[in-house]
């Protein structure tokens, strides 16, 4: 028998790291960030605009981690999950 895991919603502390790493990912969107990054292919397109363009270097830890919150964004929203810690 295995133990069912818990999950809990994401603290404040988690969220508000959330809404940081978005910020960063969406501010490569030159126009209606917001609107760009709405969707799973504008999520998407702008993850694959930031690596084809080299704009994350290996030893730039947050910067990596925010594109695995956006791509965590378009699965969620693909998949319709939810961010849980």
């Amino acid at each position: 028998m295995t133990a069912k895991a818990s999950h809990k919603p994401l603290s404040d502390t988690d969220r508000e790291w959330l809404e940081v790493a978005r910020a960063w990912v969406k501010g490569h969107f030159t126009e209606n960030p917001e609107k760009k990054y709405a969707s799973v292919e504008g999520k998407l397109r702008v993850l694959d605009a930031i690596l084809a363009n080299g704009w994350v270097l290996a030893q730039e830890t947050w910067k990596l981690q925010a594109l695995g919150a956006a791509f965590g964004d378009a699965l969620s929203q693909e998949l319709c999950l939810d961010w849980v810690s």
